[in-house]
């Protein structure tokens, strides 16, 4: 079974999203990233969340990256927050 709690409060500690995913290239010949970032409103600039080594022949790393994006903390959080007012619903006896 997975720790809600624990993934719950690596959310809340994780750079808030949203998220994106832009493309790079690395410095080293013929490498290639997808960097996941968040804009930073006060900065008015990109801050990286994490990059992802791509493949531009086969395409992997490139739906690494998106999930990554997609599973920003904001998206997490409230997918718990969904999860807990389900099990809820099911000790009242509710649907959900």
């Amino acid at each position: 079974m997975t720790d809600i709690e624990a993934i719950e409060a690596l959310a809340r500690a994780a750079t808030p999203g949203p998220w994106h995913v832009r493309g790079a290239r690395g410095r080293m010949e013929r490498q290639e990233w997808r960097l996941v970032d968040r804009y930073d409103e006060a900065a008015k600039k990109d801050e990286n969340i994490a990059c992802v080594g791509y493949d531009p022949r086969n395409g992997l790393g490139e739906t690494d990256a998106q999930f990554i994006a997609a599973a920003n903390p904001q998206a997490i959080l409230s997918l718990i927050a969904k999860l807990r007012e389900m099990e809820e619903a099911l000790k009242e006896g509710e649907k959900p």
